[in-house]
């Protein structure tokens, strides 16, 4: 097995249990991104695009609103693209933020996902909904 094999299965069971999430995502942010792996601004062009599409042109990224619902919705991005193994600092330069912003986004999301805030949730499954169809 490589670590390029390790990393896929990782990351598969990392999504099946909380407890190990969190270690799972240190040692999988370590392991090799295979070659394929779109850039952080490629994959984020995606993600943003998959939400223009599925909510009415709606793009959290295209001001720098702080409604809750902005930052929401760029908050479960940044959470999704860190545990897809992308480092914070490649994540801010690709959304124009830096990488403070990116790491207590990510820190805040993971915290209002635990405590399971209504509106967190709300957001985090409609990105999830877009990115898996």
């Amino acid at each position: 097995m490589t670590l390029t094999d390790a990393r896929k299965i990782l990351e598969q069971y990392k999504a099946d249990n909380e407890l190990v999430q969190e270690a799972l995502n240190l040692v999988v942010s370590r392991l090799p991104v295979p070659s394929n792996t779109p850039t952080a601004f490629e994959r984020l062009m995606d993600i943003r695009n998959r939400i223009k599409k599925n909510n009415n042109g709606y793009d959290p990224f295209s001001t720098r609103s702080r409604t809750v619902e902005n930052s929401t919705w760029r908050n479960c991005v940044y959470y999704q693209m860190r545990n897809e193994g992308y480092t914070y600092d490649s994540i801010g330069k690709a959304s124009g933020y830096d990488h403070a912003t990116v790491v207590v986004a990510y820190k805040r999301l993971k915290n209002y996902l635990e405590t399971r805030d209504r509106d967190t949730i709300r957001i985090w499954n409609k990105l999830q909904t877009y990115l898996n169809q």
